[in-house]
């Protein structure tokens, strides 16, 4: 279910970027990174913070909305659930 979830919520992310005319490339340029790395980040593949902060500013997603896969770390392939006490 969680996978679903990460799919639709990627969806709506793009959505909102088109709806403000823009696109993962416009991400891209301004956060200085590759386009495929703000895809990998959209589709929930990987994480940068900061390109997540400029997503949800751009779009006026709430970051828990946006990506709600957060509390996952990733390494390599793997994703790790961080640890909660």
């Amino acid at each position: 279910m969680h996978s679903h979830l990460v799919v639709h919520n990627a969806l709506i992310v793009r959505s909102e970027l088109m709806r403000r005319g823009r696109n993962l490339s416009d991400i891209a340029r301004a956060c200085h990174v590759q386009p495929s790395l703000v895809s990998r980040v959209v589709n929930g593949m990987a994480r940068s913070r900061r390109i997540e902060r400029y997503i949800c500013k751009v779009t006026g997603l709430s970051h828990e909305f946006a990506f709600p896969r957060a509390k996952r770390m990733v390494r390599g392939h793997k994703l790790l659930l961080k640890k909660t006490a």
